[in-house]
């Protein structure tokens, strides 16, 4: 059980570190479209119209994030359940892994009413 908690552990910082480094990307993408963004305003376009092309950038990339996690997600279970019993103590520790799509539905449901 130690070896559980400590893999969840490894797992969230792996994470976390991830998700600091997405939000750097976006913070660094977004400081270089200044001057893009200082264009479309001064052609003309309202606030409205540049707020929308950000926001589906924005929400186009996080649809893909999402289906590339999943994939991975899959993936990646089923490797360690092929994996778990060459281990020299996989007789002992028996994962079920299942992807469960209600957690995806209620995960996706609850990103998209932010």
């Amino acid at each position: 059980m130690p070896a559980v908690i400590l893999l969840m552990i490894v797992v969230a910082l792996v994470l976390l570190i991830a998700c600091v480094n997405v939000g750097n990307l976006l913070l660094a993408r977004g400081i270089g479209r200044q001057r893009e963004v200082a264009v479309r305003f001064a052609l003309g376009a309202s606030r409205m119209r540049v707020l929308r092309q950000l926001m589906t950038e924005n929400l186009t990339l996080c649809a893909a994030g999402g289906i590339a996690g999943v994939f991975v997600c899959y993936a990646s279970n089923r490797l360690l359940e092929a994996a778990i019993p060459a281990l020299p103590f996989g007789e002992m520790l028996r994962l079920e892994l299942p992807l469960d799509f209600r957690v995806l539905l209620y995960s996706g449901l609850v990103i998209e009413n932010k």
